[in-house]
């Protein structure tokens, strides 16, 4: 259970140190990607919350959860723009920050993917 307490943790800070990134741009977003953001740290936060008050029942998500950090961030900011819910960075031309921010949260969903598979008997 550490491992997956310690990768929520990681998808926690992360998702905190890229919202504070995309406030550091000063660039204005569509409603829906800010939205979008904002369920994700909630969630962020529950799912730490969860794993630490019970890492039994969250460990058995966390496989889902990770992924889903990961595979959100590629559809939002990696895939050129498709949508509503569309901020790729390419076309923003941010700076090499904002994309070591987003490679590192995309990273830290994967390592809490493999932690919550690697615990699930």
């Amino acid at each position: 259970m550490k491992k997956t307490l310690l990768a929520s943790g990681a998808v926690l800070a992360l998702t905190v140190l890229h919202d504070l990134d995309h406030m550091r741009q000063g660039r204005d977003l569509p409603t829906a990607v800010s939205l979008v953001g904002l369920v994700a740290t909630v969630a962020a936060i529950g799912f730490f919350v969860w794993v630490w008050r019970d890492g039994e029942t969250a460990r058995r998500a966390a496989g889902a959860w990770g992924v889903a950090v990961a595979l959100g961030l590629i559809a939002i900011h990696v895939l050129p723009d498709w949508g509503p819910v569309s901020d790729p960075f390419s076309a923003a031309d941010v700076d090499a920050l904002s994309w070591i921010s987003l490679i590192a949260l995309m990273a830290s969903g994967v390592w809490l993917a493999i932690a919550g598979l690697k615990q699930t008997p």
